[in-house]
């Protein structure tokens, strides 16, 4: 009536309750499929070497647990009146799984275009991912638990496309959030619970965009910029009222070579004086 653990075990059914403090074994659950393999660390109940205790899922044999601060977006915290501090921010660690079951954000080694905040999440775009951080959690990028999907875990996933897609902006828009690409824009519909199960990132207009400058919300237009020669040409993109349908429109035809090409582009404006303000 003995059973020996070490390393890994079938089932959750084949654990002690009396073992080692900080002993940790892989439940393997279905041969040939890493994905749902978790992790399990012994509590003693009362801090002891060794007695009886619970297990605790955790974070897989000897792998990387934390994301380097120094590459990652810093914080700028509002200290006092007046005051700003600009420093490293702290990002949650992975306490669970492992490459598998709970990888790092498909960001990582790769540049980040573009921050956003949507649905009480922080967001990343990164060529064609878009990342969105543990829902209340905007620091946490991993998952909490592997042994089930939550409707709060982060969210990874790419834009669906036939194209090759760098997306370079977000732009909150009506309750729903706007991706701009070079040759596109996308849509992740923002109506219903946003969850690692429900988000689409779909394609809606295939309007040719400069990255030169950011997209700007206006009232119930975005207006951004395209390249037409040595000029900008300024479209203005909404969502028509009969249909669920986008369209832009360029509202600098008339004047296709006023705003001279430049690196640097930017764009704002006031629906108070109904004006678009360009510098370049």
């Amino acid at each position: 009536a003995l059973g020996a653990v070490k390393g890994k075990v079938q089932s959750l059914s084949d654990l002690p309750v009396v073992a080692p403090l900080g002993f940790q074994v892989m439940v393997e659950g279905a041969k040939h499929i890493e994905e749902d393999d978790y992790y399990l660390t012994f509590k003693t109940e009362h801090e002891e070497d060794f007695g009886k205790g619970r297990w605790v899922e955790s974070a897989g044999y000897d792998i990387d647990d934390s994301l380097d601060e120094e590459t990652m977006p810093y914080l700028l915290e509002n200290t006092g009146t007046n005051a700003f501090t600009l420093r490293p921010a702290t990002w949650g660690k992975r306490e669970v799984g492992d490459e598998s079951s709970n990888p790092f954000p498909s960001f990582v080694g790769k540049k980040i275009s573009d921050l956003f905040f949507f649905k009480n999440r922080l967001g990343f775009l990164s060529e064609d991912k878009v990342v969105l951080s543990e829902d209340s959690s905007p620091q946490n990028l991993f998952r909490t638990t592997v042994r089930t999907l939550l409707d709060t875990a982060p969210i990874d996933v790419t834009v669906a496309t036939n194209m090759v897609q760098n997306l370079h902006s977000a732009v909150p828009f009506q309750d729903n959030m706007i991706l701009f690409s070079e040759r596109g824009q996308f849509i992740i519909d923002g109506r219903d619970a946003l969850t690692p199960s429900t988000i689409a990132v779909n394609a809606v207009t295939n309007y040719n965009t400069d990255t030169s400058a950011r997209p700007e919300a206006i009232g119930p237009f975005i207006y951004f910029p395209s390249q037409r020669g040595g000029f900008h040409s300024i479209n203005e993109f909404a969502l028509q009222d009969a249909a669920d349908i986008y369209e832009s429109t360029d509202i600098t035809a008339q004047v296709p070579s006023y705003i001279p090409r430049s690196s640097y582009f930017k764009m704002t404006g006031s629906t108070t004086e109904n004006m678009l303000a360009v510098t370049t």
